[in-house]
């Protein structure tokens, strides 16, 4: 599935890293705040951690890019791109600490041993669990914080570990859109332009003035129904 997904330039988050065993009360709201999971090494390496090692080593994928020639014209080429470029965390410990934030786990196992090199989110960790700590997080290899109520993580530039820390983050992100499909059609010299891009407002212009026309269908068909109606009770 990933190495199909992958030759179009989609890199799904495989999930969820790991030693997920049970989905009630796994850690996400409520009384239960991350659930702990204690196995040996042994058995972590030849069963749990298995089916993502194997993504590790799917076939890799060929994507196209273009650069300038030494006559300034854009020119194809291609490149291999491996296949997992994404994961994302768990919500339980292993042992005594959040998947999300287990330095052994995500940093020496998925980068240092199987060499990941790909973006790592954690799952949805708005329950404001005490075990969900971003800054545990991002010192432990992984690089985005799954929330979309209020961040309690307070980013410090002028902490020079913090501060690397962040950019190895924005490194991975950075290097795997830019090997996606989301950079189709960008070209050496391309300019990032933010705010609503014009083929935005060619759809943006269609929905309205389909919205609109559906609308007005229905509006007079309504009133054309009110018509028919009184016209059958004076009958």
């Amino acid at each position: 599935m990933i190495h199909g997904a992958a030759e179009l330039g989609l890199y799904p988050t495989i999930k969820h890293f790991a030693f997920n065993d049970q989905e009630n009360h796994c850690g996400d709201g409520g009384i239960d705040k991350s659930v702990s999971t204690w196995v040996g090494e042994q058995a972590a390496r030849e069963i749990h951690l298995r089916p993502f090692e194997l993504c590790m080593h799917a076939p890799d994928v060929e994507e196209t890019y273009y650069v300038l020639d030494d006559a300034g014209n854009y020119v194809q080429q291609t490149r291999t791109q491996r296949t997992a470029q994404g994961i994302m965390t768990s919500f339980n410990r292993i042992g005594a600490t959040w998947t999300g934030g287990c330095y052994p786990l995500i940093q020496q196992l998925v980068r240092d041993e199987w060499g990941f090199d790909g973006f790592i989110i954690t799952d949805s960790a708005n329950a404001q669990s005490p075990a969900f700590d971003e800054g545990q997080m991002i010192r432990a290899g992984a690089d985005a914080f799954l929330k979309s109520n209020a961040n309690t993580y307070v980013f410090d530039a002028t902490n020079a570990a913090e501060y690397h820390y962040a950019r190895e983050a924005a490194h991975h992100l950075l290097y795997t859109t830019a090997n996606s499909r989301a950079m189709n059609g960008a070209v050496p010299g391309s300019v990032y332009k933010p705010g609503m891009q014009p083929l935005d407002r060619i759809r943006l212009i269609v929905s309205l003035v389909s919205g609109g026309g559906i609308g007005l269908v229905a509006l007079t068909g309504w009133r054309n129904h009110l018509k028919r109606k009184k016209e059958r009770e004076e009958a």
